[in-house]
């Protein structure tokens, strides 16, 4: 028996949804679970993102707060929502040209 061609291959993976270019460059996937060691692991990407920060951010420091008392109450999954959303306010204002630093506007 023969191994399948390249092109056999290719297009298995196209009828998987899987792009044969994208399935090398994607980061390997991170899994998280509720629990109170990715509460501190979170908790700590969010406070290394928060000392590149150039302003204050009250609203993310609150996030922060809030989010780590949730985690150490048992309160873990409402604790990292808090740490998430922190993380996104970084993120976007990180990414915002003109606003490095600043705290994002809250949408309604």
């Amino acid at each position: 028996m023969s191994l399948p061609s390249a092109a056999a291959l290719t297009c298995v993976l196209l009828l998987c949804g899987v792009h044969p270019s994208s399935a090398q460059s994607q980061r390997p996937m991170e899994v998280t679970s509720d629990s109170a060691a990715y509460c501190e692991h979170l908790a700590g990407r969010v406070m290394e993102l928060r000392q590149r920060a150039s302003a204050p951010q009250p609203e993310v420091d609150l996030l922060l707060d809030r989010g780590q008392r949730l985690c150490a109450e048992g309160r873990v999954r409402p604790g990292l929502n808090r740490l998430r959303h922190a993380l996104l306010d970084l993120r976007e204002a990180r990414n915002r040209p003109g606003r490095v630093g600043q705290a994002p506007e809250r949408r309604h």
